[in-house]
């Protein structure tokens, strides 16, 4: 998956950033699906950064971040 790798990267370069901002900073402006980036989410961002009930309006800004793919 090409945003774990961009994900990764930027980690190790920014390592006092949050994983939400590193997310949302790796997505910016990439030609991605909106499932891509949902389940890259899950699976990246630490689960303590972000209430449950919030995940949906969470996913929902970094796709409007992207520039999504039909």
């Amino acid at each position: 998956m090409k945003i774990s790798k961009w994900f990764q990267d930027l980690k190790e370069k920014q390592p006092y950033w949050s994983d939400t901002i590193i997310f949302n900073t790796c997505i910016t402006g990439k030609s991605l699906l909106r499932t891509e980036i949902s389940k890259a989410f899950k699976l990246l961002v630490d689960k303590s950064e972000y209430d449950k009930s919030d995940l949906d309006d969470i996913i929902a800004h970094s796709q409007s971040l992207a520039l999504l793919k039909r």
